[in-house]
């Protein structure tokens, strides 16, 4: 048998040590290299909140508020629901980042005259620009008076859910002629921010088959209809799904393919949207009245998850002499608009009580994401 040469296990154990410690190395710099790169990286995301934070602070002669007039008693042929309308759209910060947005400039060079959009965008920068005392209204108005297919409503609608779903629908259609005309990639703020979408369930409570149907009926306002000859108060929150989506039905119709029971229908969220506007019409005879201190749950069918809305604004229009604003400006801080002029609320006030006495035509959610 041949003996070993020492110096060869020496040389092949000398290797597997160099091995091992080259091992412990890499691994040691892969490891602080990760840890670099995770602290860039939330340092990046930081920074990047700090100056979406920040980013209208310093503005020059930016209104934290934005402002028009809504005071129409002396005015004639005017009809008063409009500029409040304008008014809580435009301190919404979607909205808001899409007249300053870069894209918007490049919509606004492709879109054309005497599109809709253009008089929109021009309003609401002089609305937010404090160097402009009366921001003119009047294009505006005269865009609605004039008889146009693009518009489903008349110019003397006095329903403001109405006036913010047209407003909403003709800047969602501005921006999708732009898209489809437009190699450049737009994103349509509108659709992705306010539009929700339904669904159908088709369930079978006997075997537990399951079918979902989408429904074309999406939607960017909520429509509440109230007609209760009971008189009561009671939360939102409780009975949203139930005034929303009604009850879950057993269509006498409608059969199983597994087992041939009777289906049961119901409707659902199929897609939530980031914000959720509510208009509540009233009905003569109604005498129910809702309160909104609690914030809102509702199942997302497609993520397959409850979200919870919180209020950020509401509106209320009695009449030409009364109207009342509540908006949470950007800095979450609670205002009062009487008549356009805003006045802070004092943290201690209970807001949502205050705006539940108010009985709001509209209400604005925004969905609370949990980070």
């Amino acid at each position: 048998m041949k003996a070993i040469d020492i110096n060869e296990i020496n040389d092949k154990e000398l290797k597997k040590n160099l091995d091992d410690i080259n091992n412990l190395i890499e691994a040691a710099l892969k490891k602080s290299n990760d840890n670099i790169n995770q602290k860039l990286k939330s340092l990046s995301q930081e920074v990047k909140k700090k100056l979406k934070k920040n980013k209208y602070k310093n503005m020059k002669n930016f209104r934290n508020i934005p402002f028009i007039k809504i005071n129409h008693v002396q005015e004639q042929n005017i009809n008063y629901v409009i500029n409040p309308v304008i008014l809580i759209l435009a301190s919404l910060k979607p909205i808001t980042n899409f007249i300053y947005a870069e894209k918007t400039k490049e919509i606004l060079k492709i879109i054309g005259n005497q599109n809709f959009i253009l008089y929109f965008n021009a309003l609401l920068k002089d609305m937010r620009d404090d160097r402009v005392m009366n921001p003119d209204y009047s294009l505006i108005h005269q865009y609605f008076k004039i008889p146009n297919p693009n518009l489903k409503i008349n110019y003397l609608c006095l329903n403001p859910g109405s006036w913010i779903n047209q407003i909403l629908m003709l800047l969602e259609s501005n921006i999708n002629i732009v898209k489809l005309n437009n190699i450049n990639n737009i994103e349509n703020i509108i659709t992705k921010k306010f539009r929700s979408f339904f669904c159908q369930i088709e369930e079978c409570d006997q075997c537990g088959f399951k079918d979902k149907i989408p429904k074309e009926n999406n939607s960017l306002i909520i429509n509440i209809i109230l007609n209760s000859a009971e008189q009561y108060a009671d939360e939102l929150s409780n009975n949203f799904n139930a005034l929303v989506l009604g009850e879950r039905i057993i269509n006498p119709s409608k059969y199983c393919q597994r087992c041939e029971y009777n289906l049961t229908i119901y409707k659902l969220f199929d897609k939530t949207s980031k914000y959720l506007i509510i208009n509540i019409e009233r009905k003569n005879n109604n005498k129910m009245t809702l309160t909104f201190e609690q914030n809102l749950k509702i199942f997302d069918n497609t993520d397959n998850k409850e979200y919870e809305y919180e209020l950020i604004s509401a509106l209320t229009i009695i009449d030409i002499d009364s109207i009342i604003l509540f908006i949470k400006d950007f800095n979450n801080q609670w205002n009062k608009l009487a008549q356009g002029l805003p006045q802070k609320i004092n943290i201690n006030e209970n807001v949502k009580r205050e705006i539940s006495k108010q009985n709001p035509n509209i209400l604005i959610y925004k969905k609370i994401l949990k980070k």
